[in-house]
């Protein structure tokens, strides 16, 4: 609310927002009618797009109407039951905008990662028991993917409480879900009822005593002693000590670490590449200047430095890549920098050269180019990964320019050659 008078105090103009950036009229409450203004940015108050041609807001899973401040479609979730608020589901975050944000809604990665964990767990325990690590893989991918669903839903549910309330809730919730995991995977219910409990009940202490650590301490504390402590549940019970360290591991990673912020894109990363590391940040990070051309046929050339964070091999490297391809057209030059990531156990620069696809988006407005790119590459111990993005300088004016094109990294320009020979032979 903005108000604006003279020197003698008199009323000359009175301004109106609500949460979202919309302009109110003061008197009706109701939004000014007419053709918006035109927005130098796309994205609002909650870093939602905001598309000013039809005076809507898309929150990604549902669009969002400013001038009745309700969702257009209902949620599809109640997140907390005891919550009056909840039940309102056209309305968003609670109501609460000023406090809370939906990013997404969405629940696929907490999904991925409790499947990784039941992958991981269960492979372990095959090792023990001289048994083939991947045996019984899709049945534990199920059942950990179905627990990281639900507890990162408890997670949610959670956000809304506080206090003894909030872990009360939390605990026994987890030790219900650990339960029926147990139960199918063949334990009992008391076995998961108890490692679900203990998880959840180590995590938050530990989320407390690491608090004020690095992010990386944070989360091994976190989800190490909620493993540990669901595993020895399990055991005390009689059931399978590694069962029960699957049940703790979800309930600790994807209730009380991602809930409290200690991951961040890490988690879709290690989801996919398999790696726990990659919770903590990428294994190397490429930075580069770029010249693409594209008519139909698009042609990328790069030159700069690679940085490996990990490793024996850990330093600063040189970094050449060309590839070929298809595209829109554009001709464009800038700078890039993409975040990589490797599947292998050990992590060597050579993972991050030789052959590799990359796909490329950009947008041109006023001749400056802004966009995304991401990269997938073999080598002989697994995949390579990446993503960034591009800020430059394009030709055309106004565009929106793409390609996807095959080719070959190098440490050194003189041997791009080799590198690209190989790339051929290996497609």
């Amino acid at each position: 609310w903005n108000t604006i008078t003279d020197e003698n105090a008199n009323l000359l103009q009175e301004l109106s927002f609500d949460p979202w950036g919309t302009r109110r009229n003061p008197t009706t409450w109701r939004a000014f009618t007419g053709a918006p203004p035109p927005p130098i940015f796309d994205r609002g108050f909650t870093g939602h797009e905001h598309l000013y041609g039809f005076q809507l807001i898309n929150m990604n899973g549902r669009m969002y109407d400013p001038v009745v401040s309700r969702m257009l479609s209902p949620d599809n979730f109640i997140q907390a039951p005891d919550f009056s608020q909840s039940f309102n589901r056209y309305s968003y975050v609670w109501n609460n905008p000023l406090v809370h944000t939906d990013p997404d809604g969405e629940i696929i990665i907490p999904i991925l990662v409790g499947a990784a964990i039941g992958v991981i767990t269960n492979g372990i325990s095959n090792t023990v028991n001289h048994q083939p690590f991947f045996q019984g893989a899709g049945k534990a991918a199920l059942i950990g993917g179905i627990g990281g669903a639900f507890s990162f839903g408890i997670g949610q549910a959670a956000m809304g409480m506080s206090g003894f309330g909030k872990v009360a809730f939390q605990t026994l919730s987890h030790g219900h879900l650990g339960g029926m995991m147990s139960g199918m995977s063949g334990g009992t219910y008391g076995q998961g009822f108890l490692s679900g409990t203990a998880g959840s009940l180590v995590a938050t202490g530990a989320g407390s005593l690491f608090r004020d650590a690095s992010k990386g301490v944070q989360a091994i504390g976190t989800i190490g002693g909620g493993a540990l402590a669901g595993g020895i549940g399990a055991e005390i019970a009689g059931g399978n000590f590694w069962d029960g360290a699957r049940n703790g591991a979800i309930s600790a990673g994807l209730n009380h670490a991602i809930h409290t912020g200690v991951f961040g894109d890490g988690l879709m990363m290690s989801a996919i590449t398999g790696r726990t590391r990659h919770l903590f940040g990428p294994d190397a990070i490429s930075l580069a200047g770029t010249v693409d051309a594209s008519s139909g046929v698009a042609l990328g050339l790069e030159k700069g430095g690679l940085i490996v964070l990990r490793g024996k091999e850990a330093g600063i490297y040189s970094l050449n890549d060309l590839g070929a391809g298809v595209g829109g057209v554009s001709v464009s030059a800038g700078m890039e920098i993409v975040k990589l990531y490797t599947s292998a156990a050990t992590v060597m620069k050579s993972h991050f050269y030789g052959p590799r696809y990359e796909a490329n988006l950009s947008f041109t407005v006023a001749g400056v180019n802004v966009g995304g790119t991401a990269i997938y590459g073999r080598h002989s111990q697994g995949f390579t990964i990446g993503y960034g993005v591009t800020l430059g300088v394009d030709a055309i004016p106004f565009n929106i320019g793409f390609n996807l094109n095959r080719g070959a990294s190098s440490q050194y320009f003189n041997q791009l050659p080799i590198e690209l020979r190989n790339a051929v032979h290996s497609w």
